[in-house]
C-alpha cells in the first residue's frame, strides 16, 4: 500500500470518525430545544481544529514509518487524487447550493452552518471512498 493510498484511508477514517462525533453531539443538543438555543459554534470550532491536530498525527506516523515512501508520488497517484477530488467537488456543490438555499430562505443560522458542514463533510468522504476505491481496483 503507498504512502497516498493510506493518506486517503487515514483522511477517510479520521473524518468519518471525528464529524461523526460531532454531528451525534449535536444532534442530542438539538433534540427537544429550539436550534437557536443550540450553542454549536465552538463544538464546531473545536471539531475542525480536533481534526486538522488528528489529520497531522496520523500523516506523521504513515510518513515515519516508511520516509522514502513518503516522498515518492507518480502519475497514478496524482491521478487517483484528482479524479477524488473531483468527484469529492460535486458533492460540495450540492451541499454549498442547499446551504446558500437555506440562507435565502432565511433559516436558523445552525441550519445553514450545519448544512455547509455536511456538504464538506461528505465532499470529503466521496472523495476519500473514490481514491481508496480507485487504489483497490484500479484506475
Amino acid at each position: 500500500m503507498s504512502f497516498q493510498e493510506k493518506s486517503s484511508w487515514a483522511m477517510l477514517v479520521t473524518v468519518a470518525l471525528v464529524y461523526g462525533a460531532y454531528f451525534v453531539i449535536v444532534a442530542g443538543e438539538v433534540d427537544g430545544t429550539d436550534v437557536a438555543d443550540v450553542d454549536y459554534q465552538p463544538l464546531m470550532l473545536v471539531t475542525v481544529v480536533v481534526l486538522v491536530i488528528v489529520a497531522i498525527i496520523a500523516h506523521a506516523v504513515i510518513a515515519a514509518a516508511n520516509p522514502r515512501e513518503a516522498e515518492a508520488s507518480d502519475e497514478r497517484d496524482k491521478e487517483i487524487n484528482w479524479y477524488g477530488e473531483y468527484i469529492g467537488g460535486y458533492a460540495l456543490a450540492v451541499g454549498t447550493l442547499v446551504g446558500l438555499g437555506l440562507a435565502m430562505a432565511e433559516a436558523e443560522p445552525f441550519w445553514i452552518a450545519n448544512v455547509l458542514l455536511l456538504g464538506l463533510v461528505v465532499s470529503e468522504l466521496v472523495a476519500g471512498a473514490t481514491k481508496v476505491a480507485l487504489y483497490r481496483r484500479g484506475f
